[in-house]
């Protein structure tokens, strides 16, 4: 077992504790444990959360369609998240690849 196949059973069951959804601030630092959510005129724009491996990398992801690639989001009656496609981080040295389903961490 490789280190980074280590890493992710560790962290295998890790979820996302809170969610913010903030208006109109696109400068906003991702916090631990949290997805922040930035909205702009009634519609999501990006997605913000430190990557669930622990390397502490910051991931941005576009929730409009006009920015490629992008994401779809689905915000719950509780405030859980669900992303989709799946996230893969190729341009990060971990290269996590995961879903986010109801704030929890799913790995690929």
């Amino acid at each position: 077992m490789n280190i980074v196949n280590f890493i992710k059973t560790i962290f295998r069951k890790r979820k996302y504790k809170k969610i913010l959804i903030i208006k109109n601030n696109s400068s906003v630092t991702p916090v631990n444990n949290t997805i922040t959510v930035v909205k702009k005129n009634s519609t999501y724009s990006w997605a913000k959360f430190k990557c669930p491996c622990g390397c502490g990398k910051n991931v941005t992801l576009s929730l409009t369609s006009n920015i490629k690639p992008y994401w779809v989001i689905k915000v719950d009656n509780d405030n859980r998240v669900t992303l989709s496609p799946s996230i893969y981080l190729t341009n990060y040295p971990c290269r996590s690849h995961f879903f986010i389903k109801n704030n929890k961490i799913d790995w690929v």
